[in-house]
């Protein structure tokens, strides 16, 4: 930062934003609490929380960046698995499809949205806790799961819960399809 000379003519720094002051504080005195940085600061206690709350909700922000993490190699789905092979860019007929979107959101939510916490993009698609329940209670467990969504977009009636929901029976119903081409 340079410095500004004062009507008495001597030199001082600007003045630093009170954002920035909290959280050079925080950096220097790590466990220090809000009251403690507003006394020390001498701002309001509620100024202070609010700040920390902001600053506390980009930190979260950044760490639930979805998708694959920049530099992490891409998995091989092993031999004889079965992997979904987006349309040829050529078959402009299947990507102008009004259902084109809808089924690629789908396959997005089980990767990164709800299905992210089993496994997501991470973890091979045939390795992930549903398989095992589907060998455990046959396809009965993967069609009662998507009608249990289905249920539960029926009584949600609106809104992105609505169709999250109608897109994870999708995916259920995709998975017993896998189970059912897999002969288990």
């Amino acid at each position: 930062m340079s410095e500004v000379t004062t009507v008495s003519g001597v030199m001082n720094p600007p003045k630093q934003p009170v954002a920035e002051m909290i959280r050079d504080y925080k950096v220097t005195h790590p466990n220090a609490t809000a009251k403690e940085i507003a006394d020390a600061l001498k701002l309001s206690l509620d100024y202070v929380h609010s700040r920390l709350y902001l600053e506390k909700k980009k930190q979260e922000a950044v760490k639930k960046k979805r998708g694959r993490p920049k530099g992490a190699t891409k998995l091989k789905a092993p031999a004889g698995s079965i992997v979904f092979v987006p349309a040829a860019s050529t078959d402009t007929a299947v990507q102008q499809h009004p259902l084109h979107e809808v089924f690629i959101k789908a396959i997005k939510q089980a990767m990164y949205g709800k299905g992210e916490r089993h496994g997501g993009a991470a973890t091979p698609f045939m390795d992930q806790p549903w398989a095992h329940y589907a060998k455990l209670h046959g396809r009965g467990f993967l069609t009662g799961q998507a009608a249990k969504k289905l249920e539960e977009a029926a009584s949600t009636r609106e809104g992105t819960a609505f169709e999250d929901e109608m897109l994870g029976a999708m995916v259920y119903i995709g998975m017993a399809v896998l189970n059912s081409r897999s002969g288990k």
